[in-house]
């Protein structure tokens, strides 16, 4: 429906929960739980700050979301979303995590027909009894930047090896190197970073945008980031058993985003193993379809075969991040994309 979120889980593209499906979770002790985007959050932010006047955002798709929450018993999660956009490096601000939270639980608060007639005041309406305190100037998932870091480096190889050339002839060679670079100098074979790479080298032009191949320079790495966050994001709402880990609780999660590349990136996954694989690294089994312009499917044959192989010799192996390893590669690799 056009007045919806892009919505995912871990088997792939869902709508929403209905009130049925919501029941038998919460029968079942499992708490269903949306998560959001940071570009959902800002939309439900400047619709608080700025009501009627608020532009840059679909209004009828916040309504939407806001008649459903106001229906069912269901969380809305922004962490995620506010982990983004609170963190500048390797500092975090607090101060803007919990204004916008703040906004986000008077939007999920508020009664529908006020939201729609834009009859509220957050400032006279909102009353903060007491502010929860973050000693620590680093993100509450500090320790679990390890997948952002993996994932920013991998935007840096599919770009590096992009630049040489996203024509047909080069395709193969492009895809090879970028499986063979994860295997052997990374040292983690990532699903959803290859899937994307796939795309841009087998020729879906759409998913250049997630890597800023054509955008400004001066931007490149923002947007990198940008999308090593959402990439993040989605990792963690597509694997249960890894979110529930994390967080210490039993989620059925959902994630929901306006990001039509991601979604697309994602629609098609569907979990269905899952290796754990030391103590903060997972390694993800995906049924995907294949079916890209510039590679024909003897050669997907071929590739996928090898991935799944190196994915089957690590089955039984600890991975340990080595952070001050990938920081060098991420520095070598910003340097080779003219990253400021």
């Amino acid at each position: 429906m056009k007045n919806e979120y892009f919505c995912f889980n871990e088997n792939g593209k869902v709508t929403l929960p209905n009130t049925l499906e919501i029941e038998e979770l919460l029968e079942q002790e499992i708490e269903p739980t949306i998560f959001i985007d940071s570009c959902v959050c800002l939309h439900i932010v400047k619709l608080v700050d700025y009501r009627k006047e608020a532009v840059g955002i679909d209004k009828e798709k916040l309504f939407y979301l806001k008649e459903y929450l106001s229906k069912n018993p269901i969380d809305l999660n922004p962490i995620f979303g506010l982990m983004e956009l609170s963190q500048n490096g390797d500092l975090f601000d607090k101060n803007k995590f919990w204004d916008f939270f703040h906004r986000i639980n008077f939007f999920k608060q508020i009664p529908l027909k006020r939201l729609r007639t834009y009859r509220f005041d957050f400032n006279t309406d909102y009353l903060i009894l007491k502010q929860p305190d973050i000693n620590k100037e680093h993100s509450p998932f500090y320790g679990l930047d390890s997948f952002f870091l993996n994932t920013y480096a991998c935007l840096l190889k599919i770009r590096e090896l992009s630049l040489r050339g996203i024509s047909k002839r080069f395709a193969e060679q492009n895809a090879t190197d970028f499986l063979n670079w994860m295997s052997d100098t990374l040292g983690i074979i990532l699903g959803v970073e290859y899937r994307l790479a796939m795309n841009i080298f087998g020729g879906e032009t759409e998913f250049r945008k997630m890597i800023w191949l054509e955008g400004k320079a001066e931007l490149i790495k923002k947007k990198l980031i940008g999308t090593a966050w959402d990439i993040t994001h989605a990792r963690f709402c597509s694997n249960n058993h890894f979110l529930n880990k994390t967080l210490e609780r039993n989620l059925s999660a959902y994630f929901l985003t306006s990001d039509s590349n991601l979604y697309k990136l994602l629609a098609e996954y569907s979990l269905t193993r899952i290796f754990d694989a030391g103590e903060k690294m997972v390694t993800n089994l995906y049924n995907s379809s294949f079916n890209y312009p510039h590679l024909g499917s003897d050669f997907l044959d071929k590739n996928n075969k090898v991935m799944l192989e190196l994915l089957s010799d690590r089955f039984n192996k600890k991975v340990h991040f080595d952070r001050d390893k990938v920081e060098s590669i991420i520095h070598e690799l910003e340097k080779k994309n003219n990253v400021a």
